[in-house]
């Protein structure tokens, strides 16, 4: 089987991270259609991620469930989190399907536990499974059962660096706001990415960021960075590109230039 490609898709890019619960309904049915054409064109097998956005970041902060369990109260606000990320995941997991794409919905409090807001254990034989089967496995940011904190957020970005480690995919690609690395936000300032960075660099790059626009309990673009690094550390290549314009996912999936390329 060919390695496969990890997609990332920002909450920022599925939602408005400014308003709780609001959907890009177009972009999700534009990326998906993007997502099917690259299958049909011969892409290696896909394991989509997408983050939170506006649907689970809103409720954890609320609860503070990324502080982990402190009171009974919060118990409420564990499982409604995890109940608003299931709600965005089917619409995306819908137009996937409608595409065309055999999306399979993977809920990661189901299948991963943490241990002190990381990782310790994430059962992937079902996500090789699926790849094997020619089906495409989709997973989401979530609220988890940790060992030491009761409970804390997995970001989506975490969920990359942890498959990467486990799938040995051939890169990984960040589908986000904006259109690459930038020396400074390029919100506020108009930069223009980096076409291309080395692991060292980015490093350099990720002492001086800032977080991201919005409710994120994650981390941030910082948090984001610090992932790519990681990445970058067991030989992947990623690419961080803007989703929201037409055709930047499709170009990625296929490997046209696209956005900043981080080599290891």
């Amino acid at each position: 089987m060919l390695k496969p490609i990890i997609l990332k898709i920002g909450g920022s890019v599925v939602t408005d991270k400014s308003k709780p619960f609001s959907i890009r309904r177009k972009i999700i049915r534009r990326i998906s259609e993007e997502v099917a054409t690259a299958i049909k064109s011969g892409c290696p097998p896909l394991v989509i991620v997408h983050g939170g956005g506006s649907f689970g970041h809103p409720v954890a902060q609320r609860y503070g469930i990324h502080q982990g369990f402190r009171e009974k109260a919060q118990l409420i606000g564990f499982v409604e989190t995890v109940q608003a990320m299931r709600r965005l995941s089917d619409v995306i997991i819908e137009n996937l399907q409608a595409s065309g794409v055999s999306a399979l919905p993977l809920q990661p409090s189901a299948i991963t536990l943490q241990k002190g807001g990381r990782i310790s254990t994430m059962f992937s034989g079902i996500i090789e499974k699926a790849l094997a089967m020619g089906v495409t496995p989709v997973l989401w940011g979530d609220a988890v059962l940790d060992e030491e904190k009761g409970f804390s957020i997995l970001s989506g970005d975490q969920i990359v660096s942890r498959l990467s480690a486990l799938l040995s995919p051939s890169k990984i690609v960040f589908g986000t706001d904006v259109d690459g690395i930038c020396p400074s936000d390029p919100k506020k300032t108009g930069a223009k990415p980096f076409g291309e960075l080395t692991r060292d660099e980015l490093e350099r790059i990720t002492m001086q960021s800032s977080g991201s626009n919005g409710v994120d309990v994650t981390g941030g673009m910082r948090g984001k960075l610090q992932e790519i690094i990681a990445i970058t550390s067991v030989g992947i290549e990623v690419v961080v590109m803007n989703a929201l314009k037409a055709g930047n996912v499709l170009r990625a999936l296929l490997g046209g230039k696209v956005g900043t390329l981080v080599k290891p």
